[in-house]
């Protein structure tokens, strides 16, 4: 596979990371799998990997972490988790909106029981 350097890479919309403390989750919904990356490799493709090129980011390292940069994103793109576009095609794949807004005034609750009788009409009113 040849990468192609002038070009950027996004994910799949359908692939989001999850950042850790030592190491970043990979998690493709669609394909159900999981796959850990370096933390250096999600911010690169969560701050930098829509405004520049591969090679405008490999300019910021040095040799030895540009070739591991390079075969990441060959990792990403041979098992379909990324893709490469030019910078006139990015707006052609805007980032999903992952906001929810929900309707209820109250989305959860814990409700501890303990040393006290349990009323069920008053939880039934809470419920309703």
């Amino acid at each position: 596979m040849i990468l192609e350097l002038k070009k950027n890479i996004l994910l799949f919309e359908c692939c989001r990371l999850v950042k850790g403390d030592g190491r970043t989750l990979l998690a493709d919904f669609q394909r159900r799998k999981l796959e850990f990356l370096d933390n250096e490799i999600s911010e690169i493709l969560e701050n930098k990997s829509r405004e520049y090129s591969v090679q405008e980011i490999l300019k910021h390292y040095t040799t030895e972490n540009q070739e591991i940069i390079l075969e990441y994103f060959e990792f990403l793109i041979e098992n379909e988790y990324a893709f490469q576009c030019s910078k006139e095609e990015i707006n052609l794949f805007p980032k999903m909106d992952l906001t929810w807004d929900n309707p209820a005034e109250i989305t959860n609750c814990i409700i501890d029981l303990e040393d006290y009788p349990v009323m069920v009409d008053a939880y039934r009113k809470i419920a309703t």
